[in-house]
């Protein structure tokens, strides 16, 4: 179900991470379809084009992405300088990019290698680090504010076997939440979090259909959460909307408990 269109990001400049495909795309189009500028950071290319070709059809606000890998702090660092030079300050920014197949991320913690269980350190929480720390200096003491939404998931709730590692990423990540909305409030920053549960994206698709009709029964609502349940959660959190909201995560999850 999509809201109704509101404007509430007319004139803002919109950065979401992970932006060109699955939550991260619907936000993105969510926030060009009320007004906003979106800039997409993304390391798939094809995604990226495909991507801005859906937002500069929804709007002519003059979109653009970055294609770059987050876990590298050079290209981060590359990317802030470029971007503030076509956009010098930031509104709201989406911390949305993850490794969530569940190829990658699952397996029992006492064998899990190295080689699996650090690539969702470095992707799910210290690319996001990075990200914050290049561009927030553009979104510090902002005449209307500004706002970050980290997307996170109820694995941080550490429920699920064989999700340790993950898990252990998104709960950084929730206590950076947390930790520095404290900080940034007085600089007029809000930082809050929205944590998904099963959620149907290009990522998750093949393991959701075939196992969708045994995880639909743990959902009081009855089905699997589509991309748009997620970006509606996400944009109110980043829009004035909660203007008296900040270091909290909105858990986005069909009533899953």
């Amino acid at each position: 179900m999509t809201v109704n269109t509101k404007g509430r990001f007319s004139g803002k400049e919109c950065v979401v991470t992970g932006g060109a495909s699955g939550i991260g795309l619907e936000t993105a189009s969510l926030f060009a379809r009320e007004g906003g500028t979106v800039t997409i950071l993304d390391m798939d290319v094809t995604r990226c084009d495909s991507a801005l070709k859906v937002l500069n059809g929804i709007s002519d606000a003059g979109h653009r992405t970055f294609v770059l890998d987050l876990t590298s702090g050079e290209k981060v660092s590359e990317m802030a300088i470029a971007l503030r030079k076509v956009s010098p300050t930031t509104d709201v920014l989406i911390n949305c990019a993850a490794i969530a197949a569940p190829g990658p991320i699952t397996g029992w913690f006492l064998t899990m290698e190295e080689s699996q269980w650090r690539p969702l350190i470095e992707v799910n929480f210290v690319a996001h680090v990075r990200v914050l720390q290049a561009l927030l200096p553009g979104m510090l003491d902002l005449p209307n504010g500004s706002s970050v939404v980290n997307v996170i998931s109820d694995s941080y709730l550490g429920y699920d076997k064989q999700l340790a590692m993950y898990g252990a990423g998104k709960a950084a990540l929730a206590s950076l939440t947390k930790t520095i909305s404290r900080e940034l409030g007085s600089k007029g920053v809000r930082v809050n979090g929205v944590s998904p549960s099963a959620t149907s994206t290009p990522s998750t698709s093949e393991w959701l259909d075939k196992y969708q009709e045994r995880i639909v029964k743990m959902y009081p609502l009855g089905r699997i959460g589509e991309g748009i349940d997620q970006a509606n959660a996400i944009a109110f959190l980043a829009s004035n909307d909660s203007a008296w909201i900040t270091g909290q995560i909105l858990s986005v999850n069909g009533g899953f408990l």
